[in-house]
């Protein structure tokens, strides 16, 4: 599972999604985004870890705005 020494080189936009009130702390996708030169981190408020089930509007917005933002 430990990836964190190859992250850098993914050089591609990079969404990550993190919710406020999932198991896995947002710190550790911060880390994450730290590590990937092209990363952008959204947390999304009041979802746990199902986010795309307990907050769909709110997710489906993020990714489109995303993919919108890469120009593909």
């Amino acid at each position: 599972w430990g990836v964190e020494n190859r992250l850098g080189r993914i050089t591609c936009p990079t969404l990550i999604v993190a919710a406020e009130h999932d198991y896995t702390p947002v710190s550790l996708k911060e880390a994450y985004v730290k590590s990937l030169p092209n990363a952008r981190l959204v947390i999304i408020n009041d979802s746990r870890h199902a986010t795309p089930l307990d907050q769909p509007e709110q997710f489906n917005r993020t990714l489109l705005e995303f993919i919108a933002g890469t120009g593909v």
